[in-house]
């Protein structure tokens, strides 16, 4: 019997790690959240036709098979390739800012190098074939992997961020 009272109480932690937090009903909270991230349209880059098959079709060099949300990842859509080559593009609202600081403080570990020509401010990672770029406080990232990307230049990724802010 005494048991009981440690499982109810590992009971009662593990109950109260699952909960979910109240919501913000408007009070002061300590970290404010960008307007952007509020008034963000709904969908993914895909779904709100910002970006395309044929886009996204330079990169590779075997046909895209498929595009698709991003599963768990409402912000992001994914392109895929019979031969296990993939592409992501993410547009996340308000946090173009902050990411860029965070890639060129180093605090992500990334190897990067500034895009000029992309939005406000934009970084290639080569080793990603990956570019994040930022305008107007938004974060566009675009990256592919896999054996038929080759065509995944800088200029080329960069590309896809440029459409993609221009449309939005």
């Amino acid at each position: 019997m005494s048991q009981h009272p440690s499982l109810a109480l590992i009971g009662l932690l593990a109950l109260a790690a699952c909960s979910k937090p109240a919501a913000n009903n408007g009070a002061a909270s300590g970290s404010p959240q960008p307007a952007a991230v509020a008034s963000a349209p709904a969908g993914n880059p895909c779904d709100r036709k910002l970006i395309t098959t044929a886009d996204m079709a330079p990169l590779f060099s075997e046909p895209i098979t498929s595009a698709k949300a991003l599963a768990g990842d409402p912000q992001s859509c994914v392109f895929e390739t019979a031969g296990f080559s993939s592409g992501h593009v993410s547009l996340r609202p308000g946090l173009g800012h902050m990411s860029i600081d965070m890639i060129l403080s180093g605090k992500t570990n990334q190897t990067v190098t500034p895009l000029s020509g992309v939005g406000d401010r934009a970084v290639w990672d080569a080793t990603l074939k990956e570019v994040d770029a930022e305008k107007n406080g938004d974060l566009c990232e675009v990256g592919v992997i896999g054996p038929a990307t080759s065509g995944a230049t800088a200029e080329k990724v960069g590309a896809i961020c440029s459409k993609i802010f221009a449309a939005g």
